[in-house]
């Protein structure tokens, strides 16, 4: 079924890492590659062991017919959900989003901050423009996709959540913008944040904050 599935899939020619055992970089959301279910729009359903890459804002698939390299989907929007266990990730024109809960919604999009790493240079010291480093990339899907420079480091994540409120969809970062949705809310919400020491990079905290927020 595998070798179905590389023959479909019309894979992208562009080896994204290799060595694929080992997360060496830490940019990927699994330790390692998880057994998942792609599913297409049409319905067609296939199961490969695959990872989310921080660093180009989307799912690779270890390709075991290819001296297990890492690859990306050719086609991505034409991609309705991805399956790992009981985590859902849907894609949508801004990316892949994963289901962290679904009465009420909610929504998360994972995006890597990449920058150079730092260099040495004399006398011990280290700097990040001692040496230029390049990236390259492709269009697959109607998207850009920036591959990993040689020396590129992945120096945090930063989750954005999308919730839906009076029957549009709403998206924030931060305490600001959301109690910017909130507004008939503030001064409760506000005071709850404080007194709950609410972290907004806690996916945790944030299923509160947005479940009692829709109770008041």
């Amino acid at each position: 079924m595998k070798k179905l599935f590389v023959t479909l899939l019309t894979l992208v020619c562009i080896t994204v890492c290799t060595n694929a055992q080992e997360n060496k970089s830490g940019s990927y959301l699994f330790e390692q590659f998880q057994s998942g279910k792609v599913i297409y729009k049409d319905g067609k359903v296939y199961q490969v062991d695959l990872n989310y890459d921080f660093m180009n804002g989307d799912f690779v698939f270890m390709d075991e017919h290819d001296n297990n390299e890492i690859k990306l989907f050719a086609d991505p929007l034409n991609v309705a959900a991805i399956q790992v266990e009981d985590r859902i990730f849907l894609a949508t024109k801004n990316g892949t989003t994963e289901v962290i809960q679904n009465n009420p919604p909610i929504h998360v999009q994972y995006k890597g901050k990449v920058r150079l790493q730092d260099k040495r240079v004399g006398y011990g010291g280290t700097s990040a423009t001692a040496s230029v480093q390049s990236y390259s990339g492709f269009i697959s899907g109607g998207r850009w996709h920036q591959l990993e420079g040689e020396g590129s480091i992945l120096a945090g994540i930063s989750k954005k959540f999308t919730i839906n409120k009076d029957g549009k969809k709403r998206s924030f970062v931060n305490q600001k913008q959301f109690l910017k949705i909130y507004q008939e809310k503030k001064e409760v919400l506000t005071e709850y944040i404080k007194t709950n020491q609410i972290d907004f990079n806690s996916i945790g905290h944030v299923i509160e904050l947005c479940n009692y927020a829709a109770s008041l």
